[in-house]
C-alpha cells in the first residue's frame, strides 16, 4: 500500500513539474494578474514588412491637402544623410549619405564582418549594384578591392518613398525627434496602421512605423531615419575614389 502511495505522490509531483515547464501561452506576475506572453511576439521579417508596406495602396486614395502643403520643400534636398534604425527594435544601424541615384553607407562597427572587415559600402540604385570597401579602419591594407555585396541586403526604403502615401493621412500631434519638430501623420494600408513623423520644415519624413492595430502598440515594421543632416553630402562621398597606395 505504501508503495502504491508512493508512487500515485511521485506520478502527481512529476505531472505538475511538467504542466510548469511546458512553454505556454500564459504566465502570472506577482500580483496574481495572468499575462498572455505570446501576444506581441513579433517575427524576425521587419525588413521584409517594411519593403512591400511601401508598395501598399492606402485605404483613402485622395490626397489631405493639408498634408500635401507639408511637402512644399521637399524639392529643395538634393542630398541627405541618417542612421537608420528598424523598428521594432529601435536598434540604431548603418549611416546612409544619399545623393541622386548614389549612396553610400558607413558600417556601424562589429554588424559586418565578412569580406575583409568591409566598413563602407556603395550603392547605385539605378544599376542595383552595391560594392563594399574596408577604407576606414587602420588594418585596411587593401583599400581599392572591391567586395561585391548583395545589394537587396544594404537597401532600406529610401524616406522620400513614403511620401505618397503620407499624403493621404491626418495629423494627430506634434513632439520632437533627435532636436527636429515634427509633426505626426497617421493612415492606414494594406491592412495595417502607419504612423509617420515628418519634419517641418522640409518635410522630409523621419520616422515610419507600421502596426497591427490603431494604437500603435504592436508596431511590427517600419524605419527611424536618426539624426537627419540635408544638404551635406559631397559628390566625392558616395562613389569610390582610388586611394594611393
Amino acid at each position: 500500500m505504501k508503495k502504491t502511495l508512493f508512487a500515485l505522490i511521485a506520478l502527481v509531483l512529476f505531472l505538475v513539474a511538467c504542466t510548469q515547464n511546458t512553454p505556454g501561452t500564459k504566465e502570472t506576475t506577482q500580483d496574481d494578474t495572468t499575462v498572455d506572453t505570446t501576444a506581441d511576439i513579433i517575427p524576425d521579417t521587419t525588413q521584409e514588412i517594411t519593403k512591400d508596406a511601401v508598395d501598399m495602396k492606402p485605404e483613402t486614395t485622395s490626397a489631405n491637402p493639408d498634408i500635401v502643403k507639408m511637402f512644399d520643400r521637399l524639392s529643395q534636398i538634393k542630398s541627405y544623410s541618417f542612421t537608420i534604425a528598424n523598428l521594432p527594435d529601435m536598434g540604431g544601424r548603418h549611416t546612409y549619405s544619399i545623393k541622386g541615384d548614389k549612396i553610400r553607407i558607413d558600417v556601424l562597427q562589429g554588424l559586418y564582418e565578412a569580406g575583409g572587415d568591409i566598413d563602407v559600402v556603395f550603392l547605385d540604385t539605378t544599376k542595383k549594384t552595391a560594392a563594399g570597401y574596408c577604407l576606414q579602419s587602420a588594418s585596411c591594407d587593401t583599400p581599392n578591392n572591391a567586395v561585391t555585396m548583395d545589394y537587396d541586403k544594404w537597401m532600406v526604403v529610401p524616406p522620400t518613398e513614403w511620401v505618397s502615401q503620407i499624403k493621404t493621412g491626418t495629423k494627430s500631434g506634434s513632439l520632437t525627434f533627435f532636436n527636429r519638430p515634427v509633426t505626426k501623420v497617421k493612415y492606414s494600408a494594406g491592412g495595417k496602421y502607419y504612423e509617420a513623423y515628418i519634419d517641418n520644415y522640409y518635410g522630409m519624413p523621419l520616422r515610419i512605423a507600421i502596426a497591427t492595430d490603431k494604437e500603435m502598440t504592436k508596431i511590427v515594421g517600419g524605419y527611424e531615419y536618426r539624426t537627419m543632416a540635408f544638404n551635406t553630402v559631397k559628390d566625392d562621398q558616395i562613389v569610390h575614389i582610388d586611394v594611393a597606395n
